[in-house]
């Protein structure tokens, strides 16, 4: 496939890297040399991918159609693909208002081009270690009305940040400025019970990309929901989140940790 003009194919992309483990098309050989050596080790990346993916879903369906949210920031949003957060919710209430944020200028040039004559979606491009931009950009400010409840998203991104970037203070930072009855979801990889072999592989797979990876236990997820109040299941693993009832979902050789709460 061509590259869309301004990305640069000379250096692998995380949101790119994402794409190919999903399965999409919106990759290029430098994205996928990258993510062959961990794939060949854990082919079961893909089913966590795929996890992680339905509890975005699960989650954008559960807000809106049964809470009733009609707005959405979703933070390190990836690659535009099939079922996105707007076209997820829009077809629950067409109402319903979503910034994307992200700092991949792949994801840039995709998201503008989906998101064309969509008055009702916006695309920032931001970092979430600077929230103070995030908030203050002309299209959140222009979309998002934080005098009323917001679901705010952060999926699969703070596994990006370092500690020495504080990523609870960027959490909180952002979570400060939505009202009562707002909703955070998160989900953040984890190595509990990993494989050594997978763990070894992953760590080197991301070595070699911009943002490197970093894995946190259970406790240390949970300190990102303090002060709000955790929604039924819980904490859990990305395959096993549902306020539907469907079966746990396999055991994966590696996971994710995931939860929605709400701001009392």
């Amino acid at each position: 496939m061509g590259a869309p003009r301004g990305v640069d194919t000379t250096k692998p992309s995380p949101a790119r890297v994402y794409d190919y483990v999903l399965g999409g098309t919106d990759n290029f050989e430098v994205d996928r040399a990258v993510a062959d050596p961990i794939l060949a080790h854990a082919p079961e990346l893909r089913d966590l991918a795929a996890d992680n993916r339905r509890f975005l879903e699960r989650v954008v369906r559960h807000v809106v159609g049964d809470h009733g949210i009609t707005q959405i920031l979703d933070i390190g949003s990836g690659l535009p693909t099939a079922n996105n957060v707007h076209q997820v919710a829009q077809a629950i209430d067409q109402r319903t208002r979503v910034v994307y944020v992200d700092n991949d200028p792949t994801v840039h040039i995709q998201a503008q081009a989906l998101i064309v004559g969509d008055e009702n979606t916006r695309y920032v491009n931001g970092d979430v270690r600077t929230p103070e931009r995030i908030l203050n950009a002309p299209a959140t400010q222009e979309l998002i009305d934080f005098g009323r409840p917001v679901a705010v998203l952060f999926v699969s991104i703070l596994q990006f940040v370092h500690d020495s970037d504080d990523p609870y203070g960027v959490v909180q930072h952002i979570l400060s400025e939505v009202p009562s009855g707002s909703y955070v979801a998160i989900a953040h990889v984890t190595d509990h019970e990993i494989d050594p072999v997978v763990h070894a592989k992953i760590e080197e797979m991301y070595a070699n990309v911009p943002s490197r990876f970093y894995f946190r236990d259970r406790d240390a997820f949970s300190r990102f929901f303090t002060g709000w109040d955790v929604l039924p299941p819980g904490i859990t693993t990305v395959g096993d989140w549902t306020v539907d009832g469907d079966p746990p979902g396999d055991r994966r050789p590696m996971n994710a940790w995931c939860g929605l709460a709400r701001k009392p």
